[in-house]
Parts: C-alpha cells; structure tokens; sequence
C-alpha cells in the first residue's frame, strides 16, 4: 500500500488535488491510502509523531509553516517522502530547492499532475531497484540507495560513506565507489570528497555548505565542475515544472 498526503490551506483547491490523484490512483489499480491536510502544522505533528508518506502534494503559499519551511524544517521526516509541490508561486520556484522537490507543478497547469505521479511510480520502482551493495567490513554487505548518500569521504584505504543520520566505514576504493554513485548526481570536489548534488545548498569559492550544515572542501580544479552538477540539478527540476 502507498500512502499519499495532500496539503493545502485552501480547502477547496486541497479537495480538487486529491480528487485528480484520485482519479490517477484509480487509473493505475494501486492500494492507496490519502489523507488531505488544510493545516501545515497539523502535518507537521504527524510527520514527528512518524507517520510516513511515500508522497507529499503540497502547496507552498500557507499561513503559520509555508511549504518551503515544511519541506526544510522537517527534512528527516520526510527523507523517503516525494515531495510535490503544486503552488501559483512561480516567483518561489528556485528558492524551493532548499526543500529538494521531485516535481514542482504550477496550479494553472494541473494538466501535469497525471504526468508526474506516473512518475511517481516508476520513481519508486527505482528506489527498490537501485541499491547499492558495498562492502562493509570482514564478509559484510551495506545496501545503500544513492538518494540517501550525502557524500563519500576518501580516508586512506577506507572510504566513509555518509548518510542522513549514519556513517558507513567501507573497505572500497575511493575510485570504486566514484564509478558505483557517477550515474545518482554525485560529483568530485575535492581529491578526497564525492558529493550528492541534491544536497548541496551553496558554493563558495573554496567550499561548499550541504542542507544540514557540514561543509565540504572544494579545490580550484573540481570548482566549475561542482557549479555545472549544480545548475543541471537546478535546470532538471525547472524543465518538470
């Protein structure tokens, strides 16, 4: 069963959403549970409380906790959420990558909601497909999704793998691993750093600073490549809008 969330202050549009994702849900013969939110906080205290959606509709003008601020704020609870925003602020597009959409669709062109659950879909198949095995200590496996890789940490003859809330000690190559996460989005910054481009929230001139504040060296010879990995994940979500 796949468990979808719906939020939106204004009742009326937070119905007419569910009722399109209805109609595709049908359409795709899949057991589904939906719940509707017209309260940001109100799904905010189920998100801690850990109630979990495989896939967030949400708005992002709202009063009290905006949808930029619920996607940041509460990024742990919904690290395995999709998260779709539908919203008539197309001013706020680029400054809702903090919030690392799936898809963010504008509500004058609801037409693409059918498109991007499809998407939905097979995105999830993905997810289950595109684990990783690496080798994790004396005859141990790690299966990891690329997704939830925030960077690799080359440190001698072990490379450290870190993840949202954990840290894996893997007995790889640095270059080894490089090759396994080059087709997820990573890219080099530094001779000793492999980092997921979705979690890069700016870049300086000599680091980089991820979503949850760890900053990572960058040397002048990986700069214009760490800036291009950048904008191509910047571009890719704009041209889904």
């Amino acid at each position: 069963m796949l468990f979808f969330a719906v939020c939106d202050d204004e009742s009326v549009s937070a119905r007419s959403i569910a009722s399109r994702l209805r109609s595709e849900l049908s359409i795709q013969n899949l057991e589904y549970k939906l719940e509707i939110f017209t309260n940001s906080k109100a799904l905010a205290e189920k998100l801690v409380q850990g109630v979990h959606f495989d896939v967030l509709l949400a708005d992002i003008d709202m009063p009290e906790l905006d949808g930029i601020r619920l996607g940041t704020l509460y990024r742990a609870e919904l690290q395995d959420t999709l998260l779709i925003y539908i919203s008539n602020r197309e001013d706020l597009v680029f400054e809702a990558f903090q919030a690392k959409p799936f898809r963010f669709i504008r509500k004058k062109h609801m037409e693409k909601l059918p498109a991007a659950i499809r998407d939905v879909f097979e995105e999830l198949k993905e997810k289950e497909k595109r684990k990783i095995a690496f080798p994790c200590g004396l005859n141990n496996t790690v299966l990891l999704r690329p997704e939830r890789i925030c960077y690799v940490e080359a440190m001698k003859k072990k490379q450290m793998i870190h993840c949202d809330a954990q840290v894996y000690e893997i007995s790889s190559s640095f270059l080894k691993v490089m090759e396994l996460l080059s087709d997820y989005g990573f890219v080099q910054s530094h001779k000793s750093f492999f980092v997921n481009s979705r979690f890069i929230h700016s870049i300086g001139k000599t680091e980089l600073k991820l979503d949850n504040g760890t900053i990572i060296p960058v040397s002048r010879s990986y700069y214009k490549q760490v800036q291009d990995a950048f904008v191509r994940y910047a571009i890719n979500l704009r041209s889904a809008t």
